[in-house]
């Protein structure tokens, strides 16, 4: 018993700090509105009323089963499979049931809650209180609400500033042509490479080493990951008998890094990431389009701004990069359309009728991945589930897009950029 109530007393130590930070952080919100509006209580017909309130997680979580809201939330978000009770979090509108809950939420509600519980017998495993009053009088306040939250878009905030690591630390060897492709050369572990990687002529530059590895690699039974035991180490065999254990081989990449420095410090990175993505439209003689895209580097954004500092450059990307940029190089004949930056959304055709959604990400290649403007699920769940889907410019444009801006109270705004 000793042992138990050791180990509860340990949890509670590691809870306390965040509980007790989130319960400090109420209270000084709850400061902050009563200086905006004028104290934290209020005459009405000559009594006070408290009229700012933080309440408890807990509360919210109760009232907000005792009161339907999340069968509201899980009508319109399919839950996932492991998720048997509570509200779904795969979508950014669970936030605005809680606001509601929270709105309604007073001490009259809280009292209730407390005469409820001292008059039945505790359910344990629930928080459920039967005799919870609903604070409005009329059955169409739920069906508005449905209504309301199945026609919500969540507000997005984009970045569109100059930011981020110039480049990666990784420094590579000049780069070369190879079957048509710049390649660069790189070590790494041998554990690390895929059975693939070593069966293909194109992947380790040894060839030596290359043939050691496969004849090791089917006597370890053609998993590379058994390299990482002291006793499956390759090794090559020098004139004089002596053996040299194989750990890192060197490989080809497909890459085109970045040349920066000069003299004594120059040398080859990978770029620090994509800043943005311009789309522009060509037409040919018969004005059949084709649309294609220009992937601007962080680091080219920076070029352009050479001798501003960061703070202004940061203030000044979006009217300085409109005029800096928004061409292409030696093709005077394609007519620029608009930018995308992480985060921003767009409209789209899709299954019939117009959606919004959030840019996710950019590849090198010109490839977009969009997701629903509301979807909040984890990065793989968005993958595995086919919330994520991507698109090239060429294919993009059959979807009738349109960059679009979401203001704070969800109305939507065309972007003309």
């Amino acid at each position: 018993m000793a042992r138990l109530d050791q180990r509860w007393l340990d949890i509670v130590q590691l809870l306390s700090p965040g509980l007790n930070d989130t319960r400090y952080t109420s209270l000084l919100a709850a400061r902050l509105l009563s200086t905006l509006y004028g104290g934290r209580d209020m005459m009405e017909n000559g009594r006070k009323r408290q009229v700012i309130l933080a309440s408890t997680g807990a509360v919210t979580a109760t009232l907000r089963r005792n009161w339907k809201f999340e069968e509201i939330l899980r009508g319109i978000i399919p839950p996932e499979p492991s998720e048997s009770s509570g509200k779904p979090r795969t979508d950014h509108r669970h936030h605005a049931i809680d606001a509601i809950v929270i709105a309604l939420t007073r001490n009259n509600v809280i009292q209730a809650m407390a005469q409820s519980a001292a008059l039945e017998p505790w359910q344990p495993g629930t928080r459920s209180w039967r005799h919870v009053p609903q604070p409005w009088h009329t059955p169409e306040f739920l069906r508005s609400v449905e209504q309301q939250v199945r026609e919500m878009l969540t507000s997005h905030r984009p970045e569109h500033k100059v930011s981020g690591e110039l480049h990666k630390g990784s420094n590579y060897g000049r780069p070369y042509l190879y079957k048509g492709k710049p390649t660069v050369h790189s070590r790494v572990f041998i554990s690390s490479l895929t059975a693939k990687d070593i069966e293909d002529d194109d992947v380790i530059v040894d060839r030596a080493v290359r043939d050691i590895l496969r004849a090791k690699l089917t006597e370890v039974g053609g998993n590379p990951k058994a390299f990482e035991k002291p006793e499956n180490t390759p090794y090559m065999v020098t004139p004089s008998g002596k053996r040299v254990p194989i750990r890192k081989v060197r490989i080809r990449e497909t890459k085109n890094p970045l040349h920066v420095g000069e003299g004594p410090r120059e040398r080859y990175v990978a770029s620090g990431g994509i800043h943005h993505v311009e789309l522009f439209v060509k037409r040919d003689e018969k004005r059949r389009e084709t649309w294609i895209s220009n992937v601007i580097q962080t680091t080219e954004m920076y070029d352009l701004f050479p001798k501003v500092d960061r703070r202004s450059r940061c203030q000044h990307t979006e009217s300085k990069s409109a005029s800096a940029l928004r061409q292409i190089q030696d093709d005077s004949e394609a007519h620029f359309l608009f930018s995308l930056m992480k985060n921003d959304t767009i409209q789209l055709e899709q299954d019939g009728q117009r959606q919004i959604f959030k840019v996710k990400k950019f590849e090198a290649t010109g490839k977009i991945t969009f997701i629903p403007i509301n979807n909040a699920m984890p990065d793989k769940l968005q993958y595995s589930t086919g919330a994520a889907w991507s698109k090239m410019p060429t294919t993009l444009k059959s979807m009738s897009p349109q960059k679009v801006v979401v203001d704070l109270l969800g109305r939507v705004h065309p972007a003309n950029d």
